[in-house]
């Protein structure tokens, strides 16, 4: 199909569609100014809501990466921000959760001098992944776009702090200090000066943890986004 032809194509399909459903109030705006008949209502992405652990378990400077490991994930500018931090926080340490091009995050890590500090865990199955939501302190997910990261929801619904970038509909979920940390897409050192003030404010981190947890029972647990469902 040409351009043309097929964009008429989805311009008919949202507007002959009963209801179409975004994830954000961005999206929503976007199918609305793309197909301006179209019935546009917002829904986001919901996760259960994860039993709360016992904190023993959290270990001080684990920073939890879960996606794919790729360039628009963010994953090298999240390396580079553990290199600038490295000296500093001596307990630091990247653990990456997700397939993707793993043989060259290692060897990013080994060029930076940080190979020590990254654990690549690969794919994990979902109490794996409630094991590594446990463990980390902080979740970081500094990707250049997305809709809304489920991963993100989760690490909120585990009760941790998260560093996240201000794309797709994110913002409309994280509000920067108050239930997490929002930096700008692309920049290392933006992203070691928030994972820094984290690492070293163990109160605002339990802050932040506890109000991620509260905006998913409030607008994001399971049971709320069925409802409007």
């Amino acid at each position: 199909l040409s351009g043309t032809l097929m964009k008429w194509w989805v311009r008919r399909t949202l507007e002959k569609s009963t209801k179409v459903i975004a994830l954000s109030d961005k999206w929503a705006d976007f199918l609305s100014s793309y197909a301006p008949r179209a019935d546009v209502s917002v829904i986001p992405n919901s996760v259960p809501l994860f039993a709360l652990s016992d904190h023993t378990i959290e270990e001080e400077g684990r920073i939890l990466f879960l996606g794919r490991s790729e360039e628009h994930k963010g994953i090298f500018e999240l390396l580079t921000a553990l290199s600038l931090l490295k000296s500093s926080y001596p307990a630091i340490k990247l653990a990456i959760a997700g397939d993707g091009d793993l043989t060259v995050v290692q060897g990013k890590a080994k060029d930076l001098g940080i190979a020590d500090r990254i654990e690549i865990l690969g794919w994990i199955g979902a109490d794996q992944k409630n094991q590594e939501l446990q463990r980390a302190c902080i979740f970081a997910l500094p990707s250049y776009a997305e809709g809304l990261p489920m991963s993100m929801l989760e690490a909120m619904s585990a009760a941790k702090a998260i560093v996240v970038t201000s794309v797709g509909g994110i913002p409309n979920v994280v509000n920067d200090q108050i239930n997490g940390l929002l930096i700008p897409p692309r920049d290392a050192p933006a992203l070691a000066d928030a994972l820094g003030k984290l690492l070293a404010d163990r109160h605002l981190r339990a802050n932040l943890a506890s109000n991620a947890r509260k905006t998913i029972e409030q607008c994001y647990s399971s049971h709320i986004v069925m409802e409007k469902l």
